[in-house]
């Protein structure tokens, strides 16, 4: 194996993933990274994920099958467990890139570097669909416009923890938002390098797809939670983002639709969101959505 320096620390949550788990598993184990801390917590499956997961246990730090209070107390669990200097998180459908490892320990080799993000590319069962550049913003009132991380190339130093705590349990959908606005409310940078560091998948099942309405309602509650943390001369801008976000939060889904092949459902969603917020017919991401449904 390559001596990479930095430990790092991955977190897989797992519940009845098992057309997906292998995938993950093993791209995370043949990152070729020595100093590799894989945490895999399963939340009780019953699809044959255990029989998975035991196939690879001798070469994972802690794993668990039991029944739990779902995804996000599933990931504290693993966080708590995680001994790293360095840790992520890595859905049981997704998966991490040839080499992403090597680079992100490269990246915290700069003592400054508290808190990371790459390029993630998206995928379904007939491949590669796109390559998403979400580049966080200077500004920090516009991180209240959507979130500007594909959760799947993020990356963060363990320590950053005992400083904001850790994932907020009351929340299904948008755990991971919550904590990177604690973040830059606290003063955080996030430090972006452009190279492809995970997949994300496309599939019916995945929460994305399946419950939309959730990841909007606690997107509100998020942004708002965080607004009135920020000095009084940012939140009137902060709000202004937040409105402009919650049609963009439609347009991703309706994105995530196209990429399914629902087009005409993706296409009433859009017309839904022209309706209430007249005004995104007039964002570039508007056009870029409109070219991808007639594309």
């Amino acid at each position: 194996m390559m001596m990479n320096g930095r430990k790092i620390s991955i977190i897989t949550p797992s519940y009845n993933q098992a057309a997906y788990l292998e995938e993950t598993i093993l791209s995370v184990l043949n990152q070729d990274y020595a100093d590799l801390e894989y945490i895999v917590i399963d939340g009780g499956s019953s699809d044959g994920s255990v029989d998975i997961i035991r196939k690879y246990q001798d070469r994972l730090a802690y794993w668990v099958s039991e029944k739990d209070d779902g995804q996000t107390a599933a990931l504290n669990k693993g966080f708590k467990k995680a001994s790293g200097d360095i840790v992520a998180y890595l859905n049981s459908d997704d998966v991490y890139l040839p080499g992403a490892l090597a680079r992100v320990a490269s990246e915290f080799s700069d003592p400054k570097c508290y808190w990371m993000s790459g390029t993630c590319q998206f995928f379904n069962q007939s491949g590669i669909q796109h390559s998403e550049r979400r580049s966080p913003p200077s500004f920090r009132p516009r991180w209240f416009d959507h979130c500007w991380l594909s959760q799947p190339a993020v990356f963060w130093q363990r320590s950053l923890f005992e400083r904001y705590g850790y994932f907020d349990e009351r929340l299904r959908y948008c755990m991971d938002y919550d904590f990177w606005l604690r973040l830059i409310v606290g003063g955080e940078h996030c430090h972006f390098v452009d190279h492809p560091l995970a997949a994300f998948r496309w599939h019916d099942a995945s929460k994305t797809i399946g419950e939309r309405g959730g990841f909007e309602l606690e997107d509100n509650v998020v942004r708002e939670r965080h607004i009135k943390m920020l000095p009084s001369s940012e939140r009137p801008w902060a709000r202004h983002f937040a409105r402009v976000g919650k049609s963009k939060l439609r347009q991703q889904e309706v994105r995530s639709l196209v990429e399914l092949g629902r087009r005409s459902e993706g296409l009433n969603l859009l017309l839904k969101t022209l309706v209430k917020y007249p005004p995104s017919a007039l964002t570039r991401s508007f056009v870029q959505t409109v070219g991808r449904l007639v594309s």
